[in-house]
């Protein structure tokens, strides 16, 4: 898939609006309250749903199967469904060609410290090295957002490694997001099937 995505121009506060409301709002609120075992696994539910969509309007348009069907092989509540977790749904995003090499070892590197989180009874602190290995891994125009981001400062915490983790997330989120309406223009799907 050849990508010709216009990012936000996120050193313009103005136009730095690309969260919905309610996640923006449940991001910042568990990032304040330093919940950082929420802060990590409530990022990862969020870039696994944008995954699930843009799954499920390839699988439409390539297959026109309809909702039921792809339930079978996307929603955790079927027994046979293969594509339910995160890595397994960005691997087969990466070999469908809907998402790039760089985003899908960002997301993978991001599914690996959420892991760390969610099954660890002491997961280990938060810290910037531990996400730095997830820019690391972004594609050159995302680390450049990144940067840009966390220079402008948007977010006045304290906690440095939670507000490095919401810019992660801010900029994966972003580029999904660029993702799915990119393919929904390819097969003149809305970018929010359910």
């Amino acid at each position: 898939m050849v990508k010709s995505k216009i990012r936000p121009d996120y050193s313009n506060k103005q136009d730095f609006h690309l969260l919905p409301d309610d996640l923006h709002h449940a991001l910042c609120h568990s990032v304040i309250n330093s919940e950082e075992r929420s802060e990590v696994v409530l990022a990862t539910a969020v870039i696994d749903d944008i995954l699930e969509r843009i799954l499920r309007t390839k699988f439409k348009f390539e297959s026109g199967a309809g909702d039921k069907e792809i339930d079978k092989i996307l929603c955790p509540k079927y027994p046979q469904a293969t594509l339910v977790g995160l890595s397994s749904r960005c691997r087969m995003a990466r070999m469908l060609g809907l998402i790039d090499e760089p985003t899908s070892n960002a997301i993978r590197a991001l599914a690996s410290i959420r892991n760390q989180f969610a099954h660890l009874k002491d997961p280990p602190e938060l810290t910037e090295p531990l996400l730095q290995d997830v820019v690391n891994k972004m594609s050159k125009d995302c680390q450049n957002q990144f940067d840009v981001i966390l220079a402008a400062g948007f977010f006045p915490l304290h906690d440095a490694p939670a507000r490095f983790l919401l810019y992660i997330f801010m900029v994966l989120y972003d580029e999904l997001q660029l993702d799915l309406k990119e393919i929904a223009n390819l097969t003149n799907q809305s970018p929010n099937p359910q």
